[in-house]
């Protein structure tokens, strides 16, 4: 799983879970480990320093797999009917 941090974002560091990697380069969180069966959660947690003003932030992220890899890349414009594929969004509220 990669991870693009949004530049308002600082002092980003992953947490990796057991069994995984967690490394920062150039704006990106990548998380190694695995692999999870195909119907199996997880959760990847990043600590970090958000915005001191209200906002909706954007993380769009790859997630790749034994047999391929999905884009969570597409936005969700308001009003509009989610994507297949949207990215993930984190609202900051004061």
């Amino acid at each position: 799983m990669a991870i693009k941090i949004p530049t308002s974002v600082t002092d980003p560091t992953p947490v990796a879970e057991k069994g995984w990697t967690a490394t920062t380069a150039q704006g990106v969180l990548t998380f190694a480990g695995g692999p999870l069966a195909a119907k199996t959660r997880s959760t990847f947690e990043i600590k970090a320093t958000m915005p001191k003003t209200p906002t909706t932030l954007t993380f769009p992220a790859i997630q790749t797999c034994l047999k391929g890899e999905t884009a969570w890349i597409e936005s969700s414009p308001a009003g509009k009917p989610e994507p297949d594929h949207p990215a993930p969004q984190v609202s900051v509220v004061k």
